[in-house]
């Protein structure tokens, strides 16, 4: 369930509210989200669109080798990219937002993905790899 609470003014704020509406397509075994205006989730087997808590549309992503077990989503409202951290195949992938590939960066370096961070600009990547930070300039 992803609840929403609307900011009322003067640091207070509503009651919670159910944002995925109990008409719509829920998520199945979502692992990760990220909101850009939109809710991105990130399951198994795609990458699924909500907005408004209204099912859009689910994203496929045609891959090659496919995409196995991904850890984590990011996008925000200033990127035109889904960012992906898939520590199967030790790689991080950057989507658009219609799920065509725009570039995959592997290495075998990158044994136990912990986690990533992107710049604000979208410019540069950051992988938390075991107690190592790599940094990728795109």
């Amino acid at each position: 369930q992803i609840i929403k609470y609307s900011y009322l003014e003067d640091f207070k704020w509503d009651l919670p509210q159910l944002w995925i509406s109990e008409q719509t397509q829920k998520p199945i075994e979502p692992t990760s989200l990220a909101i850009d205006g939109s809710a991105w989730i990130l399951n198994q087997n795609n990458i699924s669109k909500y907005s408004i808590g209204l099912f859009k549309e689910n994203i496929g992503t045609n891959i090659f080798p496919a995409i196995q077990n991904p850890l984590k989503i990011f996008t925000n409202k200033t990127l035109p990219y889904l960012y992906i951290l898939e520590p199967v195949q030790n790689r991080i992938i950057i989507l658009d937002k219609a799920g065509q590939i725009i570039k995959q960066f592997q290495s075998q370096k990158f044994d136990n993905f912990l986690d990533f961070a992107v710049s604000d600009n979208g410019k540069t990547i950051w992988i938390l790899n075991n107690l190592t930070v790599y940094q990728i300039k795109l």
